[in-house]
């Protein structure tokens, strides 16, 4: 029997792995099983209720060690890759803190440490010099062959990745998101094996986390499979009646930006629900707002209308926002049918708006705040000089708009004409996420089993 260790430790990773075939097609394999690492006791009870397999095993990871050498290393990370990304975020720490001396002293630091060589030299000393092995009770316990993460930013699965290691066993990492390599910052460990979702990741890896070309490998995200197929989808008329809307209205989704950039959120719903009240728009639509399944929301100061929907999909482990949440498979095949059936998207640089695009969907990126005043952090439309907005943006299949002037034209032209920017938008997937071919999860399969 061969063993491997899997990393369910964020959402994300669960909607990846858990959610989709991965895990199934690896205990399909007769002489494999499989052990969930996850948050707490909590999860593992809501998981073993859906996923359960006689070759499935489930463990709550340990913390992450936070010895001094460890919190050491952990800190000096941020200043191991300089990206684009990375230094607009220190520009805007600045605006708001002006703390001008950490401010040159980070950029200092970043500009010194950022390069390939000392990179090598730190994940060698981190090697030598944190002792710490949290998982060392699991490795006994149950030998692994392997070990699978696919959130290799994360603290704790950095000390699995160590033990493994350390023990000689073979990993295999995935970089599950389009701005991780570019927005958080050094990856204090490598795989074996890199596993990316497109060509755009794949060589920001090389460059920035020094992965060798021939260790990575291109699968593209699970998450995207189900879009493949038509399974699952409701005519519009059967969807529209379960969310209480007129099929002959035009359909709009929000994507909030999220809680923590303050009154950003209301502020922008307030603005469509103005425009729905006046009639300033050429055809009358109904308006889904979606929060984030990470997100706990106020909803004090949104407004109530007949025609406005607001969605909190997602179980949270947390009491806070953060990586611990799950979707369930109703939820995801609600999103299908939400990226089916609606005509219009909004968002503050959302990843829904690559969903949209796979759907041949317009997609409106807000690039103002009705309330400029606000902390430069607190300004969705500050970070889109990063790079993966940057990259995402480029092909011209989503619209930018500056002003509620554009953001009402943008509304009109895409009602009329919805095919308008619909080259840029099979670019852009093309670019994000590969071939939609459904297979996605059975590649990741294939490279973690690959040799045992």
């Amino acid at each position: 029997m061969k063993t491997i260790f899997v990393s369910i430790i964020s959402g994300v990773e669960a909607k990846n792995l858990l959610r989709t075939n991965v895990i199934s097609a690896l205990v399909a394999r007769e002489d494999i099983r499989v052990v969930l690492f996850v948050r707490s006791h909590e999860r593992i009870a809501f998981y073993e209720k859906e996923f359960s397999h006689s070759r499935l095993a489930y463990e709550v990871a340990p913390d992450a060690e936070s010895g001094r050498m460890w919190r050491y290393f952990e800190r000096l990370r941020h200043y191991l890759v300089n990206t684009r990304s990375q230094k607009l975020y220190k520009t805007l720490a600045y605006q708001d803190r002006r703390n001008l001396i950490a401010y040159i002293a980070s950029n200092l630091a970043s500009a010194t440490l950022a390069h390939r060589a000392i990179r090598r030299l730190v994940r060698a000393l981190e090697m030598a010099l944190v002792r710490d092995d949290p998982f060392a009770p699991y490795f006994e316990k149950y030998k692994p062959d392997r070990v699978f993460l696919a959130n290799l930013f994360d603290g704790t699965e950095v000390d699995l990745l160590r033990g493994a290691k350390r023990r000689g066993i073979s990993s295999v990492g995935f970089i599950n998101s389009w701005d991780k390599v570019t927005s958080k910052g050094f990856v204090r460990l490598l795989p074996d094996i890199l596993l990316v979702p497109n060509n755009l990741v794949r060589d920001e890896s090389v460059a920035l986390l020094d992965v060798a070309p021939q260790k990575t490998v291109v699968v593209g995200l699970p998450q995207y499979d189900m879009y493949a197929s038509r399974d699952g989808l409701l005519p519009r008329e059967v969807f529209f009646q379960r969310i209480g809307f007129d099929p002959a209205k035009k359909l709009v989704v929000v994507a909030p930006a999220g809680s923590s950039y303050g009154t950003t959120d209301r502020d922008i719903v307030n603005l469509l629900a103005s425009l729905g009240d006046k009639g300033a728009l050429k055809h009358p639509f109904s308006l889904i707002v979606r929060f984030q399944p990470n997100d706990f929301v106020e909803r004090a100061g949104f407004p109530e209308r007949s025609w406005i929907r607001y969605e909190s999909p997602g179980t949270r482990f947390a009491a806070k926002r953060g990586m611990d949440w799950d979707m369930n498979a109703d939820e995801l095949m609600h999103l299908k049918n939400t990226l089916a059936h609606a005509d219009l998207f909004i968002t503050y640089g959302s990843s829904i708006g690559i969903d949209a695009g796979i759907y041949d969907k317009p997609v409106v990126m807000v690039g103002f705040e009705i309330n400029p005043d606000k902390p430069h952090l607190d300004r969705p439309s500050l970070r889109y000089g990063t790079e993966h907005i940057t990259k995402a943006l480029a092909p011209g299949g989503m619209r930018l708009v500056k002003n509620s002037e554009e953001l009402a034209l943008a509304i009109n032209e895409y009602f009329e004409a919805p095919a308008h920017d619909r080259e840029g938008r099979q670019k852009l997937v093309a670019e994000q996420c590969g071939e939609i071919d459904g297979m996605a999860g059975e590649r990741i399969a294939r490279a973690i089993l690959a040799g045992i």
